[in-house]
Parts: C-alpha cells; sequence; structure tokens
C-alpha cells in the first residue's frame, strides 16, 4: 500500500513539473510575440518622428544653449578659463561645422 502511494506522488509529481515546464514554454512565447509586436510598433513610431528630428540645427542649439548658460551662470574672469573660451572660438571659426 505504502509503495503504491508513493508511485502515485512520483506520477502527480512528473505530471505537475511537465505541466509547469509547459506553462512556462508558452508564456515564453506568448511574450516573445507581444514585445516583438510592441518593439515593431514603437521602430514604427520612430521611424515616423526621425524625419522631424533630423531637420534641427544642433549647432545653432548648442551655441544658443552655451551662450544662455554663460548669461545664467556668469564665471569669475580667470585667465584661463578666458584663454579656453578664446582658444574654442579661433578653431570653431577656423574648422566650421556646417
Amino acid at each position: 500500500m505504502a509503495e503504491m502511494i508513493r508511485t502515485d506522488r512520483r506520477n502527480n509529481q512528473a505530471a505537475l513539473a511537465v505541466f509547469v515546464l509547459a506553462a512556462v514554454l508558452m508564456a515564453g512565447i506568448l511574450g516573445g510575440l507581444v514585445g516583438a509586436r510592441l518593439a515593431t510598433g514603437t521602430a514604427a513610431q520612430a521611424a515616423a518622428v526621425a524625419p522631424a528630428a533630423a531637420t534641427v540645427d544642433w549647432v545653432k542649439y548648442g551655441s544658443s544653449w552655451q551662450r544662455q548658460y554663460e548669461q545664467q551662470h556668469p564665471t569669475t574672469s580667470d585667465p584661463m578659463v578666458q584663454y579656453g573660451i578664446d582658444w574654442q572660438r579661433q578653431y570653431e571659426q577656423q574648422h566650421p561645422q556646417n
């Protein structure tokens, strides 16, 4: 009798293990499908937005941001800092980006 109970437990445990494994595999497959579907939709939205972002002039944006930052946060008149600013402006004049 005790041997029959042990056998039934092993059979039930094996069936439960197979069921859990099948459920995990199905969840993985469904998750992959849903994830691929969401990624495709997000990529399409990003592609639709990309042409608008490509028209931004980043050099103008950066220059205006730097001017605004320098106005809001004035620095001390350190000669090395001024030398660096002058050097950068001269370099940008000699080597224009666009």
